[in-house]
């Protein structure tokens, strides 16, 4: 039998309420929140839930990051970011990065080269080293040798007036005897990331071999000339060869075009090295050809044809149309020579060269039709004739390229 459900009276069994308490019999539900307050609910933890990712994603994307690059150049937020040991002088963009670069030095000395960071707009490759700079905290450079040998020392980057062109330098300083390096640029941005690149950087010993009148033949331009086809043949195009000449008049002249060469004329005091035809100089590596001592006795022509870059120390030229030309591509440096009864003394005619030295300090430039004619100078430093002499010409200096020359410690007579 039914009983109610809130007083326990008998009921009949289809009752709906008590008659004695007047108590509905349906057992109590739980109400149902109507169906719009349902679908509010429903929005409003959408809501909740979206804001919280974005807010996620948001707080992901502002973490600081470490960007690494497979090599020594990347692009960061709209830069194209670089480092080379060399400068971008004679290079067309779009510029790259040097993954590796090689020097070769002397034995038993020490040596700085600078690495540079360069920067660069993504599109245009516009300059954007001083925008760039702006927005780096810090930055340090290290180097780790390859292979047991000595590391190299490296400073904190900055910026260096001298390389207008790069955001910041790092001098390296080395030895022959360091190998290779692994040199890694870490820059740390002040927005917090941090971004690493990395080069090679080599270093060679210079191979120097010499040779001696007493040794070898050389006191003829025949035997001079078999023995630079020998030196071609035998030696390492990369070594520099000293010749030790003996004092005599080579009756002919060279040709030089596969190695440099570094020559040193002697005298018995009656005869110097001397030799009375060109001599042509076109070789370009590893460094410049030298001349110590020697003199360039003529009869017209050309004594020094310079197609790649000489120095000349304590030589006398006389007797050419053109004593020493410095040709395309080349410089040649002049110290404490002599140019005498010479059509033109010294011609410079280049539009670009590897070799700048400016200073043409104790030269004299005595009875020639042009002592120094000046047709094209690579670059626009002034050049300096600090002890130079002018005297007897028919012109001293024909400027045609309008340089600028200090003549105020030359004497003019």
């Amino acid at each position: 039998m039914k009983t109610c459900i809130r007083c326990g009276k008998p009921l009949p069994d289809d009752a709906s309420f008590c008659p004695y308490c007047e108590t509905v019999q349906t057992e109590p539900k739980d109400a149902e929140l109507p169906k719009k307050w349902r679908k509010k609910t429903v929005t409003i933890l959408g809501i909740v839930l979206l804001i919280a990712l974005t807010a996620a994603i948001g707080y992901g994307l502002r973490q600081p990051k470490t960007i690494e690059a497979d090599g020594p150049e990347l692009d960061y937020k709209g830069y194209h970011v670089m480092i080379r040991l060399n400068g971008l002088k004679d290079l067309e963009p779009p510029y790259e990065g040097e993954a590796s670069a090689e020097k070769t030095n002397n034995a038993n000395a020490g040596y700085a080269v600078p690495s540079r960071l360069f920067v660069f707009k993504d599109n245009d490759m516009v300059n954007a080293g001083e925008e760039f700079a702006a927005l780096i905290d810090h930055a340090s450079v290290t180097a780790a040798p390859r292979d047991g040998a000595n590391a190299m020392e490296t400073h904190d980057p900055v910026y260096d007036e001298v390389f207008p062109d790069a955001a910041l330098a790092s001098n390296v300083f080395y030895d022959t005897t360091c190998g290779t390096n692994d040199l890694t640029w870490t820059i740390a941005m002040k927005n917090g990331d941090t971004l690493v690149l990395n080069q090679a950087f080599t270093v060679h010993e210079l191979v120097v071999v010499s040779y001696y009148p007493e040794d070898v033949p050389m006191q003829t331009i025949e035997e001079l000339q078999a023995l630079l086809g020998r030196i071609d043949a035998e030696i390492d195009p990369a070594a520099v060869v000293n010749l030790y000449l003996p004092p005599v008049v080579y009756e002919g002249g060279i040709h030089i075009a596969d190695r440099t060469y570094t020559f040193y004329g002697s005298s018995d005091g009656t005869v110097n090295t001397t030799f009375t035809q060109p001599v042509t100089v076109n070789a370009e590596q590893p460094t410049y050809t030298d001349f110590f001592g020697v003199n360039f006795d003529g009869n017209g022509g050309t004594g020094i044809h310079a197609g790649r870059s000489v120095n000349c120390y304590d030589c006398e030229f006389s007797g050419w149309d053109t004593a020493l030309l410095a040709g395309d591509g080349s410089w040649a440096a002049v110290h404490n020579c002599v140019f005498q009864d010479n059509g033109i003394g010294y011609q410079f005619n280049s539009g670009s060269s590897k070799l700048v030295s400016t200073n043409f300090d104790g030269t004299q430039f005595l009875r020639n039709g042009i002592g120094l004619h000046l047709l094209r100078v690579p670059g626009d430093k002034p050049l300096q004739m600090n002890g130079c002499v002018f005297e007897g010409n028919g012109t001293d200096i024909q400027n045609d390229c309008g340089i600028s020359v200090d003549l105020s410690e030359a004497e003019m007579r």
